[in-house]
């Protein structure tokens, strides 16, 4: 397989597939219903936009991936129901779904969140470096530093009327976190 291409004019002739929440982070395929008993139906254990990578290989897809969101989903689905009708455990690992492919996955959203399993989503958003997730770990397991390319955000742009600036403030402490990551030090 060639050596990625990291120029700004490589990244554009290529296409961006882009899986956060929603439909990419749920477990299952479309036609897998849920049962009245709350568990689902037959599934495959895959996320919906994990068979997308094998089916877009030669075709100059790449991916982002949010990390976050990421992390939501492994917390969500910590189960399935196999074609056989047996419960499986093969949990969705956020590290081992980039490293094999690590080429493919050049852009991630960075967001970090603590855990909170008694939420929904068993996290809280909090500015990146504040949080559970840990972004260094992340991007020394997936290999090739020089073409990952992190993207700060957060979601939910606290502060509102009450402080119209949390947000900036949120900004600036999660990009000197980032900045610290040793992955960017040269």
């Amino acid at each position: 397989m060639p050596k990625p291409q990291t120029s700004k004019k490589a990244l554009t002739r290529r296409r961006l597939l882009t899986a956060s929440a929603g439909a990419a982070a749920a477990l299952g395929a479309a036609g897998f219903p849920i049962l009245q008993t709350g568990s689902p139906a037959i599934s495959h254990g895959k996320l919906r936009a994990e068979p997308l990578i094998p089916a877009a290989r030669n075709r100059g897809i790449i991916f982002e991936m949010d990390v976050y969101w990421a992390y939501v989903a492994r917390f969500k689905h910590q189960s399935y129901v196999d074609q056989w009708g047996r419960t499986r455990t093969d949990l969705f690992d956020p590290i081992l779904t980039v490293a094999p492919r690590t080429e493919r996955f050049p852009l991630f959203h960075a967001k970090d969140g603590d855990r909170a399993p008694e939420q929904s989503n068993g996290h809280v958003m909090v500015p990146l470096g504040e949080g559970d997730l840990n972004f260094q770990q992340f991007f020394e397991e997936i290999g090739e530093q020089n073409y990952h390319h992190a993207n700060w955000e957060q979601d939910n742009a606290p502060g509102g009327a009450a402080n119209p600036g949390q947000s900036l403030s949120f900004a600036e402490l999660s990009y000197r976190n980032m900045s610290e990551l040793t992955i960017y030090r040269r």
